[in-house]
């Protein structure tokens, strides 16, 4: 059972209350901060007001839930791109001569290599945000990768609405990882640009490069070694539809995620590798610094998606506890994490890999 008298229960209900009202509803910025600061305000207040004492008043608990759904409304607010001067959709009207970073690459359909691209100048102006990059099969010459910046003078297009009832919604589906708008290149309309600059991301992307080009050399078969990417690196854009349709139909396609059972599986692993330090002078805190950044930089290396990032955080929690000896249970593990990556990302609340 959860524990309902666990704090961050309440203030992770509330902060996700305020996040789903937040994305519904339009607040401008000036109403969210001065409702924030009153609420802030009347809490403290009430801590200096109130004796000291065990049990907090009952107005003090309902203010606190307010603080933390008014903070779930401002969160997810300024993700908004009407707050963000830098953002690219507030600088369309000024022309179409941009460059984008490319920042992922995305499984291709029939007709276009697709990938995620943040638009970091329109004209001589320096922006930022993300869009969906369709390039067409047949134009293609040299393989895009993570980091390489293109320019192009195209048009970016507004994605396509659902046409009918309960049909999947591919536009809101995008909106909710902040891409509101694709662009569709051939090779001639567009041109690479010379770049020096790495930005981790990238750097993630090369270290993916150089394991498949090491098991490469095992002679894997194509299946074989799409499956390998998804179950190591949470790569899933080499698997064929046919061999996903498979998985699919026998109920175990959360098995090419890279999510908690990976994670566990690993923290398993690392903790016994690690044991022996344990017999050194603060051999714990030695110990429980080595798993941490282990576990991250497993996440780095698989590309930060939602359900790795939820899971590390998860696992850190219990990786602190198995080190201390103060394990308070995965339940309580999972609403921390919960909570402390909805602060950092409220969006992360709408992927289902969270």
């Amino acid at each position: 059972m959860l524990n309902l008298k666990y704090l961050p229960v309440h203030f992770s209900l509330f902060l996700i209350i305020g996040i789903i009202f937040g994305y519904t509803f339009n607040f401008s910025l000036t109403t969210i901060f001065t409702a924030a600061i009153l609420a802030l305000l009347f809490l403290v207040y009430l801590y200096f007001t109130a004796e000291i004492s065990f049990k907090p008043p009952r107005y003090f608990v309902i203010f606190t839930a307010i603080l933390f759904l008014i903070i779930g409304v401002l969160s997810i607010t300024i993700q908004k791109p009407q707050y963000q001067k830098k953002h690219y959709t507030n600088h369309l009207a000024a022309g179409n001569h941009s460059v984008l970073r490319v920042s992922k690459v995305l499984k291709p359909n029939k007709f276009y290599q697709r990938f995620v691209a943040e638009i970091i100048q329109i004209n001589r102006t320096n922006t930022k945000g993300k869009v969906l990059v369709n390039i067409k099969n047949d134009s293609l010459i040299n393989a895009i990768k993570v980091d390489e910046l293109l320019f192009t003078t195209n048009e970016y297009k507004e994605i396509k609405k659902a046409l009918n009832p309960f049909e999947f919604n591919y536009q809101e589906y995008l909106k909710k990882q902040q891409i509101y708008h694709q662009i569709i290149l051939t090779n001639e309309e567009f041109k690479v640009l010379n770049s020096k600059q790495r930005t981790l991301r990238g750097f993630a992307y090369s270290l993916r490069e150089k394991i498949n080009q090491e098991l490469d050399k095992y002679n894997f078969s194509v299946e074989e070694l799409a499956i390998i990417n998804a179950l190591l690196l949470g790569q899933r854009q080499d698997i064929s539809k046919e061999l996903f349709e498979q998985y699919k139909n026998a109920g175990a396609i959360h098995i090419l995620a890279v999510s908690g059972l990976h994670i566990g599986i690993v923290l398993l692993i690392l903790n016994m590798l690690f044991n022996p330090i344990e017999s050194i002078k603060n051999g714990k805190i030695i110990k429980l610094i080595l798993l941490v950044i282990s576990l991250w930089l497993y996440a780095f290396i698989a590309g930060f998606s939602a359900s790795v990032v939820r899971a590390v955080t998860m696992f850190t929690a219990i990786a602190i506890g198995l080190v201390t000896n103060r394990q308070s249970g995965v339940k309580n593990s999972l609403i921390v994490s919960m909570f402390v990556l909805l602060l950092i990302n409220p969006l992360y609340l709408f992927d289902v890999g969270f």
